[in-house]
């Protein structure tokens, strides 16, 4: 049941000049134009933008156990791909690690936290959209 996705081996590393590269300038930029985004958005949600609420204890216990059963699976998350273009997680300080999951459980999840989220937007209809895997965030980040 709460089977998961493992990777075989290890994604080759990252050019160097990618960790030398000025990221100052990239985040800067990174910073305007998810600015410009937002402020397209109607914002509905809590004044400091998140909030604690429960989820369905059935939920938990599905999150939970999938990351205690796959924990050991996470792998480098890729972040090359944006080039030196974007800079959306610092992973060139801090290596962030992601614990891929089947479309399933993603579908599940989405389906199950949407009330909760849909709530604390304010009652909106919201769309699922990207949910990558769980992030895994080293002791230094």
């Amino acid at each position: 049941q709460h089977a998961g996705v493992v990777s075989i081996g290890e994604p080759a590393p990252l050019p160097e000049e990618l960790y030398r590269h000025n990221w100052t300038a990239v985040v800067e930029t990174t910073q305007a134009l998810e600015r410009k985004r937002a402020r397209a958005v109607h914002r509905t949600f809590t004044e400091v933008g998140f909030a604690r609420a429960p989820i369905p204890e059935r939920t938990w216990a599905a999150l939970s156990t999938y990351y205690y059963n796959n924990r050991h699976a996470a792998q480098r998350e890729d972040w090359d791909d944006l080039g030196t273009s974007m800079a959306f997680v610092n992973w060139w300080e801090s290596q962030t690690r992601l614990i891929p999951m089947p479309l399933r459980w993603k579908e599940r999840w989405h389906r199950e936290l949407m009330p909760t989220v849909a709530a604390w937007a304010g009652d909106v209809q919201l769309q699922a959209t990207a949910f990558y895997g769980m992030r895994v965030y080293a002791d230094a980040s």
